[in-house]
């Protein structure tokens, strides 16, 4: 695997760890947004490995998971998941503060999902 997309990998599965400390100090809004980094940095890693080329500075979970060809399965997710990029950290992105908008259980679901993702790309990337 190249370094690149190894950094992008390790990242990624850093990220999760994050988020799962993040839960566990009830930081809902922080774990969310790091559950939505961990999902970016991995299909990042695996379309490099895959497309051999970056699919540049893009934030939207749905497009890359479309451009990974991840299966239809997990969109639901990824489209719920990606406006947390903005929502958990901006007050003025939604007319809540940020600490306020997130719940335990589905932070618990999004780190889930995020795990069941990672795996997944984790069976097809190189070694």
């Amino acid at each position: 695997m190249r370094k690149e997309i190894e950094n992008w990998w390790k990242q990624a599965k850093y990220d999760l760890e994050t988020a799962k400390i993040l839960l566990k100090t009830e930081r809902y809004d922080a774990a969310s947004f790091y559950c939505q980094q961990t999902i970016e940095k991995a299909l990042k890693a695996y379309i490099l490995e895959t497309k051999k080329e970056s699919p540049g500075p893009i934030h939207s979970l749905i497009k890359l998971a479309n451009e990974a060809k991840i299966p239809e399965k997990f969109h639901k997710f990824l489209k719920n998941l990606s406006p947390d990029y903005y929502l958990a950290r901006y007050p003025d992105a939604s007319e809540e503060l940020p600490y306020l908008i997130y719940k335990k259980t589905e932070v618990e679901e999004n780190i889930k999902m995020a795990q069941e993702v990672i795996k997944w790309l984790e069976t097809r990337m190189k070694k």
